[in-house]
């Protein structure tokens, strides 16, 4: 038999989620946040190999922000169908040529920040602290309010 949490003498209430399909899991990570920080509990997430190597297309939220080590330029196939649609901080406020990566060459930009129109990119930094093989990048953002239709 094969236990997710073992169980103690004394112990506190613990969530346990296990999402069935890859949006199950994108927005259950979402909701096991929220309750972590609402009652300051873990909240375990379970997932499995098939569907942490799975691929399934769903809708995208309407205010989404995506950010990450893609490894990839700005000018590759990746980059044009993974921020389609979407804002790249470096491009609204960042200049010159950006680098996050500190191996290979000294210009090589490979971790963005892309959101929804519906943001306002207020401003781009890349951190100068060498923390990883990475520099920190950041941005500020602005969701304007919807406006009901």
């Amino acid at each position: 038999q094969t236990c997710a949490l073992p169980i103690c003498h004394g112990d506190a209430p613990k969530v346990v989620m296990a999402p069935t399909s890859i949006e199950d899991c994108f927005y259950s990570m979402i909701t096991a946040r929220k309750i972590a920080e609402t009652f300051g509990m873990p909240v375990v997430v379970l997932s499995d190999a098939s569907l942490a190597t799975a691929q399934q297309p769903f809708p995208r939220p309407a205010s989404a922000i995506l950010c990450g080590d893609f490894n990839d330029v700005p000018n590759s196939f990746a980059y044009y169908h993974i921020g389609e649609d979407m804002q790249d901080a470096f491009r609204s406020k960042g200049s010159g040529l950006d680098r996050t990566y500190l191996g290979i060459s000294p210009t090589l930009r490979i971790d963005y920040i892309f959101c929804d129109p519906g943001f306002d990119i207020l401003a781009y930094d890349r951190i100068n602290k060498q923390l990883s093989d990475h520099y920190p990048i950041m941005a500020d953002l602005f969701l304007r309010p919807h406006s009901p239709e």
